[in-house]
Formats: C-alpha cells, structure tokens, sequence
C-alpha cells in the first residue's frame, strides 16, 4: 500500500481512499499511522518501516491517500 497527497492524480482509480492522519506511533523498526477514512468514518492503521516514514512524514490531520495494487494484497475469508 502506498500513502499518496491528497487529491488523488486520479479520484476515479480503483483500489484507493481517502483519510485523515488521527496519530502517529513511533515504535521503533515501524511506525503506526492511525487514520479514519473519510467517507465511512472507519479507523483504519497502516504500518510503515520508521525509515520510510522519515522521508515522507506527513502530520497528523492531513489527508492522503492509500492505494494499492490487487496483486499485493491477501484476501481472507470471512
């Protein structure tokens, strides 16, 4: 998954939403993004290795973006 700027290049694209950075958790070798998606209000937690989020640090009440390829994710049964 990637944490794009907001608006997205394209907001018709599939495999994307829009939230809003709620806290950010500095736990070491990763980082614990906290954000509630926009249109339903859900929170949601994207990790990234601490390193990574150095370069592209964006503070709490921004809102991104999150888009990811279908190849990249597990899809789990119910």
């Amino acid at each position: 998954m990637d944490m794009l700027p907001y608006p997205p290049a394209d907001p018709a694209a599939p495999n994307q939403l829009t939230a809003r950075i709620t806290a950010i958790e500095f736990t070491g070798y990763v980082t614990r993004v906290s954000l509630m998606v926009e249109a339903t209000g859900q929170e949601i937690t994207y990790k990234v290795r601490s390193s990574e989020w150095v370069n592209q640090a964006v503070p709490e009440g921004q809102l991104v973006t999150l888009a990811w390829a279908v190849d990249e994710c597990i899809f789990l049964s119910h």
